[in-house]
């Protein structure tokens, strides 16, 4: 689950959900930047866990990054991800393209995920590993 690459459905999928810190995420928003996709380039960003006292600044900040390196769309799961869309609506992602889900709401975020990736989108999975989004691109795989 380390910058894996999947392609599924016409959509390319790049899961990098072992371990998340804020400069693993940057690195990962990075690389996604570099991946063709014809459609959106979307992210499925969530937690970053024991980052101690700065952790709202670190999420704020990992949201910032995802709208530097291209980010169209932005999911965010867990207790901090509304740091993370906070980031990204200061750095200029629209509002309307930014949704939030609590970690308890993966099978809605998996519904919303499949109703809205389309053929050519690119979709970054990244978060620690206590989400485990691999059920999510498991779960978007299988339909």
């Amino acid at each position: 689950m380390r910058l894996e690459r999947h392609s599924h459905g016409g959509v390319e999928y790049l899961m990098d959900a072992y371990n998340a810190s804020p400069e693993s995420a940057v690195s990962a928003l990075r690389l996604f930047s570099k991946i063709g996709v014809t459609g959106n380039r979307r992210a499925l960003l969530g937690d970053m866990l024991e980052l101690g006292c700065d952790t709202d600044a670190l999420h704020f900040s990992v949201g910032i990054s995802a709208v530097k390196y291209g980010v169209t769309d932005l999911y965010c799961i867990g207790n901090h991800s509304k740091q993370i869309a906070e980031g990204a609506v200061f750095a200029g992602l629209s509002q309307n393209r930014v949704r939030l889900f609590k970690a308890e709401e993966k099978q809605r975020l998996i519904e919303v995920l499949s109703q809205e990736l389309r053929s050519g989108d690119g979709l970054l999975l990244k978060a620690s590993r206590r989400l485990k989004l691999e059920e999510v691109l498991s779960a978007l795989k299988e339909r």
